[in-house]
């Protein structure tokens, strides 16, 4: 009596289509940013490798504050990977916790389950690796500062201190120490 086709009530394919829109409408937004406007394009853009804090752009939409706020969450993680690509392995695992779900039970609310612990677990790993990130940075800020005071009292300007910082081994602050120097010295 019910003509619809077995694969439209399937759930893992509804979950699986909407999970491929949100990836293809991230790369189409990463590439609609990087080929904004005239007026962005007459500005010298930094390199992909660039941090997101580096790579700043004036958010003209609300959801692009989201954005940024995500792409320096991941960029902290120090995951090696760039927004987009954090936004296509939670949709992939989004995918496989909901046909885990599916396949293994046979119930719509188990496979939605899975959906959702396949959303969480890889959004709350970026969170908790980009917290650890932040607290290492906070954890060596007061060593940063004393050695920065001991260079600036030898006589080195400001710049000339950072860049000697720089030097010192304190990860993960002599990275960011690097990413500064670079743009002081633009």
């Amino acid at each position: 009596m019910n003509d619809t086709d077995p694969l439209l009530r399937n759930p893992i394919v509804w979950i699986a289509a909407i999970a491929g829109i949100g990836v293809l409408s991230a790369l189409l937004h990463s590439v609609s940013r990087r080929t904004g406007p005239d007026e962005r394009k007459s500005k010298p853009e930094p390199d992909e490798e660039s941090p997101p804090s580096v790579r700043r752009f004036r958010p003209s939409r609300p959801w692009q504050h989201f954005d940024q706020r995500f792409e320096n969450m991941v960029y902290r993680s120090r995951l090696g990977m760039q927004g987009v690509d954090a936004m296509g392995l939670v949709s992939l695992t989004t995918v496989a916790g909901a046909a885990i779900g599916y396949f293994l039970f046979d119930e719509l609310w188990i496979t939605l389950l899975g959906a959702l612990i396949g959303l969480i677990i890889p959004l709350v790993t970026i969170r908790v690796l980009s917290g650890r990130y932040r607290r290492q940075l906070q954890h060596q800020l007061p060593d940063f500062f004393y050695m920065l005071a001991r260079f600036l009292r030898g006589g080195l300007t400001l710049p000339q201190a950072l860049e000697q910082a720089e030097t010192e081994d304190l990860q993960p602050i002599a990275t960011e120490l690097s990413q500064i120097n670079s743009s002081i010295d633009l």
